[in-house]
């Protein structure tokens, strides 16, 4: 890896940037075997970095003894004398602003991009009287020191239902299938108000403009934004409650990955027909008990 830095700042090669691979599971494939496609091909994706070359004599001896290694030799130097200026920082003899405003200047081919240097009120600067020079100050925020549980009595409530996982029934017309905008409006908007803090939308709905929005209704403007392809990262220890907006483009069951996640709450919004997966060529609702999207959007309303 550190090569392939040191080429590039070279000129001898460009790091390029690759797209991840998209995955979508076939009607013959199980859940294990569709996440074990998904493990192999991320573990091929995070171990190749495609890059292009530049530089044609970058085989030859003579190129690397006047071009590369006097690049090497400063890049050595660099990193040494950042070790120094960090020794000096714990020492309490160097401004915090200063610091990281020289550790964040970085240098491109075409343009180089140069941080502000801010006053942060760290002991140096208090001790030398310099803090109205560089000082700049936020408004306050509103501070989010830990995540609260919403009232999970009064989201039960809107859903009828005090089970963990509730599946919710829609029947969506095609403009709000293709886009989100209007069901992310009158509904997640809502939802978020009410303390829910996770959301998982299909990719196309996270394009709309009220998705990006959706977090300025809840109450610290705070919310954790979930593809359905989400395999769960944080191993189920995530104890928020969830909203599930499971519409894929075919009518497809909901993989057990998506209902087994372990919440306080977990709200699947789906489609009325969509197939249950235990039973071939019968609906989810025919075995599940059913809440109506106009019951909670009634209920939402009180």
């Amino acid at each position: 890896h550190s090569t392939l830095v040191l080429l590039n700042r070279a000129n001898v090669i460009r790091i390029q940037s690759m797209s991840p691979p998209q995955f979508e599971q076939t009607a013959l494939e199980t859940e294990e075997a569709f996440e074990k496609r998904i493990e192999e091909k991320m573990g091929k994706y995070f171990l190749t970095i495609p890059v292009s070359i530049e530089e044609e004599r970058h085989r030859e001896i003579g190129f690397w003894e006047t071009n590369i290694e006097p690049i090497r030799e400063q890049l050595q130097h660099v990193r040494w004398e950042s070790f120094l200026e960090m020794k000096r920082l714990l020492a309490g003899n160097l401004e915090l602003g200063s610091v990281l405003s020289n550790c964040y200047k970085l240098r491109f081919r075409e343009e180089s991009i140069w941080p502000a240097r801010i006053c942060s009120g760290c002991p140096v600067c208090r001790q030398g009287d310099k803090l109205d020079e560089y000082v700049f100050a936020f408004p306050e925020p509103s501070k989010l020191s830990h995540i609260n549980l919403p009232d999970l009595a009064r989201i039960r409530e809107v859903f009828g239902e005090h089970l963990e996982i509730v599946f919710v029934a829609c029947s969506l017309d095609r403009t709000t299938l293709a886009t989100g905008d209007g069901f992310v409006r009158q509904v997640l908007r809502r939802l978020a108000g009410l303390g829910i803090l996770e959301f998982a939308v299909p990719d196309n709905w996270a394009k709309c403009s009220e998705w990006h929005r959706l977090h300025t209704a809840s109450k610290n403007q705070f919310l954790i934004g979930r593809q359905l392809s989400d395999l769960d990262p944080f191993e189920n220890q995530l104890r928020v409650p969830r909203v599930t907006c499971f519409f894929p483009n075919e009518l497809i069951a909901i993989p057990s990955r998506l209902t087994s996640l372990h919440r306080p709450m977990h709200v699947v919004f789906t489609d009325k027909d969509t197939p249950n997966g235990d039973y071939p060529h019968k609906k989810l609702f025919d075995y599940v008990p059913r809440t109506d999207l106009n019951e909670v959007l009634w209920r939402l309303q009180q």
